[in-house]
C-alpha cells in the first residue's frame, strides 16, 4: 500500500497572513554608523548616497553629465570604503566644477599638441565618524594632467580624470588614522 502525505492549505493561510503582518511591521534601521565589534567581525557601512553639488558648481551641466560625475564619484568612494575599519558615514559635496570646451581643446591639441584649458574639480568629504571621534570635513582640488588628451574632449572630461587622484588624497589624509585603528 503507497502512502502519499497531502498537503492542507487550511493550516498555511493564518500562517502566511501573520508573517506578512509581521514583515509589514518592521521599521527599517536608520542609517548610523556601526561599531566595529570586539576583533570578530568588522562591520563595514557604505552610506554615501547622497551627494550635493556647491553653489553654482552644477548649473552649467546637463542631467547627463551630473550623473556622470556622481556615479564617478559613487564608484571610487564604493572602493575606499571597503578598507575603512570603522562604520563608514561621508557626505561628498561637489564644491567646484571646472568644464572645459572641447571644440577649442581638440583646436588647440592639433595646432600645440596640448590643450589649452584643464578643468578640475574641488570636493569636500564631511566624515562623520562613530562616536567618540568628531567628524572631519577634508577639502582636496585636483586637476587635470596635460596629458591626457582624450579627458580634454569632453566637457566634463578633466572634472571625470580627477575624482580618482581626489579619493587618493582623501585616502591619504585618513592614512594616520588607518594605521592607528590597525586596518
Amino acid at each position: 500500500m503507497n502512502f502519499r502525505p497531502r498537503l492542507s492549505l487550511c493550516g498555511i493561510g493564518p500562517v502566511a497572513v501573520t508573517m506578512a503582518l509581521a514583515l509589514g511591521a518592521c521599521t527599517p534601521v536608520p542609517n548610523a554608523p556601526i561599531p566595529a565589534r570586539s576583533g570578530l567581525v568588522r562591520t563595514v557601512e557604505k552610506n554615501f548616497v547622497h551627494i550635493a553639488w556647491g553653489p553654482g558648481s552644477a548649473d552649467t551641466l546637463s542631467a547627463e553629465e551630473q550623473e556622470r560625475v556622481t556615479g564617478r564619484l559613487r564608484a571610487e568612494l564604493s572602493e575606499l570604503a571597503g578598507s575603512m575599519p570603522y562604520g563608514w558615514n561621508i557626505s561628498p559635496t561637489i564644491r567646484n566644477l571646472e568644464t572645459v570646451r572641447p571644440a577649442v581643446n581638440a583646436l588647440s591639441a592639433l595646432l600645440i599638441i596640448v590643450p589649452i584649458s584643464r578643468g578640475g574639480i574641488e570636493l569636500d568629504f564631511v566624515d562623520h565618524r562613530p562616536p567618540p571621534a568628531a567628524e572631519a570635513v577634508i577639502s582636496v582640488a585636483a586637476r587635470a594632467s596635460w596629458t591626457e588628451i582624450r579627458a580634454h574632449l569632453s566637457r566634463v572630461g578633466p572634472a571625470l580624470a580627477c575624482i580618482p587622484i581626489a579619493v587618493a588624497q582623501l585616502k591619504t589624509a585618513l592614512e594616520p588614522e588607518l594605521a592607528t585603528s590597525g586596518a
